[in-house]
């Protein structure tokens, strides 16, 4: 997600390759629906990110002993991703301006049921 949020703008017209090593994520990707709803907290903004910047994507399985680096990151061990990766900068880059707060706008409320496939979920109580 956050790759998609510093860098996806540059890829209008592009197809994205994203190595996974969880199988449940590769499935998630393809199909762009998920029962869990944590995960497809994650998964609504990469689909909508994509649309309206412009790209397609695709994943690809990898092992997970190829995938150090993501894997560090991802469990937040960051002084094992530095010494893997000593050429990383130690400071974030921000979000792109025009993307400020569409986490916020996309997120979905544990209280609604499912909305996979075409279905629109119903509208909540209160104002998002």
């Amino acid at each position: 997600m956050q790759v998609i949020l510093r860098w996806g703008h540059h890829w209008e017209g592009c197809h994205i390759n994203v190595h996974v090593d969880n199988m449940a994520i590769i499935s998630a990707l393809s199909s762009g629906t998920i029962w869990n709803a944590q995960v497809m907290n994650v998964l609504r903004p990469i689909v909508m990110l994509a649309a309206q910047m412009g790209f397609s994507y695709s994943s690809i399985w990898i092992p997970s002993i190829h995938n150090s680096l993501a894997d560090a990151a991802s469990h937040f061990k960051y002084a094992q991703l530095f010494q893997m990766a000593p050429s990383l900068k130690k400071k974030a880059c921000p979000p792109l301006p025009q993307l400020h707060g569409i986490k916020h706008m996309l997120t979905y409320l544990h209280e609604w049921p499912s909305s996979c496939g075409m279905a629109s979920p119903p509208r909540p109580s209160r104002p998002i």
